[in-house]
């Protein structure tokens, strides 16, 4: 049985809020877990902004799967890794370098390559958009 990581992550503080968005993605990401037949080793809960690629829960991440506590990472999506391109490139060549596979409730996305990166998580993030109200709820609610 192959052993995972859920990673899950908020912009801001440990805020009832915030918390709650938390425990939403716990839910969904255990139930994908049990889906995919993976053992969860480390759920892994970040209060903090997604903008910065070397931000110490990614190098811990890559740091623990290299030491084979795991070799699977479940998101519910790209933003929760990083918040811009740029930065969703720098972790994903990391996270390939260190063997490490991602996924998410619709399947295993690929970081390898930037573009790909852009169209596979970051084509949710502007469903979100409502262009003639500015950002929905949602995406302003939840980084």
């Amino acid at each position: 049985m192959s052993k995972c990581c859920l990673y899950c992550r908020v912009d801001g503080t440990s805020t009832e809020s915030n918390r709650l968005a938390i425990n939403q993605q716990l839910t969904v990401l255990r139930s994908l877990a049990r889906q995919l037949g993976f053992s969860i080793s480390t759920e892994m809960l970040q209060y903090e902004s997604g903008l910065d690629a070397n931000r110490q829960s990614i190098r811990t991440l890559i740091r623990d799967a290299r030491h084979g506590v795991y070799g699977r990472v479940l998101v519910m999506n790209g933003d929760r890794l990083a918040r811009d391109a740029e930065g969703l490139a720098a972790i994903g060549e990391k996270l390939t370098a260190a063997g490490i596979r991602v996924y998410c409730p619709d399947g295993e996305m690929s970081v390898s390559h930037q573009s790909e990166c852009l169209t596979e998580l970051f084509i949710p993030i502007l469903l979100r958009l409502d262009l003639s109200q500015g950002f929905t709820e949602g995406f302003l609610g939840q980084h």
